[in-house]
This record gives C-alpha cells, sequence and structure tokens, in this order.
C-alpha cells in the first residue's frame, strides 16, 4: 500500500496531516494498524510504516505539540502554521477553520 508522500522520514516524524478534501479524494487512505510504503521524492520506497492513530481537527485548532511532531523547520506551532498554510494555498484551498486529517504513526522498517 502506497501512503502520502513526505519529506521527511517517519524516523524524524512520528506524524504527518493533510486537507480532509485532498484525503477524501485520495483513493488509498490510511487507517490505525495499516501498514504503508512510503515513496521519496523520486517514486522509491523508502521505508515502512504502521498507523497508530487519525483524527480530524481544524488548522485553527493544531496545538503545539502536535506541530512538534510533525518535526519540521524549528518545530514551533508558528513555523507549522506559515509552511501549512502555504503549502495548503498552492494546493489551491486554505481557511484557518478548514479541517485537517492528522496521522500518527510508528516506523517499522527502513527499505
Amino acid at each position: 500500500m502506497m501512503a502520502w508522500l513526505r519529506s521527511v522520514t517517519p524516523r524524524d516524524s512520528p506524524a504527518s496531516c493533510g486537507s480532509l478534501r485532498s484525503w477524501q479524494d485520495d483513493e488509498d487512505k490510511p487507517e490505525p494498524g495499516r501498514y504503508s510504503i512510503i515513496l521519496n521524492g523520486e517514486q522509491r520506497p523508502v521505508c515502512v510504516i504502521r498507523t497508530t492513530g487519525l483524527f480530524l481537527t481544524r488548522f485553527d485548532r493544531v496545538t503545539p505539540e502536535m506541530a512538534m511532531l510533525e518535526g519540521e523547520g524549528d518545530l514551533s506551532l508558528e513555523y507549522w502554521q506559515q509552511e501549512h498554510q502555504r503549502f495548503f494555498q498552492r494546493e489551491g484551498y486554505f481557511h484557518p477553520e478548514m479541517e485537517l486529517v492528522f496521522e500518527t504513526f510508528q516506523l517499522v522498517e527502513v527499505l
């Protein structure tokens, strides 16, 4: 099973999030207990993860702890908000109250 492409390895980041809108369009959705193969930017498998949790939240309700779990930049909520707003705007949709799917996972194997 192929999961969302990630720019960081699960070793660095035990969580990821995406817009509910894009998640609903994804045919291959993660679910707790499911194993997924993570691809790098060249579409090559790099590791296997197991999803440990999924929950809905809103952009404006992401906590500093959630931002830190994603492991990006300086790990601050401010950095997370800035970069994710840019990302969602590039995707064509951003609103402070937009719904997000937050996924937690554990690294199973590096390929």
